[in-house]
Formats: structure tokens, sequence, C-alpha cells
């Protein structure tokens, strides 16, 4: 298969979706997001990487697209802390009426 990228992970990585017949958009999504998870981890290979990469770097994607727009009343953020505020998390849910 052709070679896109200078990385031969990525190339491995897209050789592997094309294999699975995923769409190109899908593709470049998934190379994407493979991208973003090795930057966020200070150009570690993802050999190098485990579970606690990983869910560092999704709770903080998590937090950085509900950021996006206002966070909920009473609470604030700032970048690389947790959430402060009147309310705990699990206290907001419910006082926005879901998870009854």
């Amino acid at each position: 298969m052709s070679q896109k990228y200078r990385s031969p992970f990525l190339n491995e990585a897209r050789n592997a979706i094309r294999l699975r017949h995923y769409s190109i958009g899908t593709e470049k999504s998934y190379v994407d997001w493979i991208k973003r998870f090795i930057r966020f981890n200070g150009k570690k290979h993802p050999a190098e990487m485990g579970e606690k990469e990983v869910v560092s770097f999704l709770a903080k994607s998590v937090v950085l697209r509900m950021c996006k727009d206002t966070p909920p009343e009473g609470m604030t953020y700032k970048l690389g802390e947790d959430f402060v505020g009147e309310k705990s998390p699990a206290r907001l849910q419910n006082s926005k009426g879901h998870g009854k």
C-alpha cells in the first residue's frame, strides 16, 4: 500500500484502516485522533504508552470539549485542574433532571 505519512506507525495504522474498507473520512478522523494522542503524550511512541496515557488523553479531551461552551452555572475550570464549584458533578447531574 502507498505511504502517505512520514511516520511508519501512522502508515501502519492507515493500512490497517484501509484493509478494513473504512471510508476515507473515517480514516482521516482516526489518523487525526492518533496524531492528537501522540502529541498530547509528548510524541512518545504508542508502544511505550498504556492505559494511564489513554485515560488521561480521553479525560482531557472530554473536559476541553465540555469547556468549549459556557461551563454549567456555579462551576469554573482552569486548564490542567479539576472542575471546582458549589456543586459536585453528581449533584449537578441530578439538579438538571438527568440520571433520575
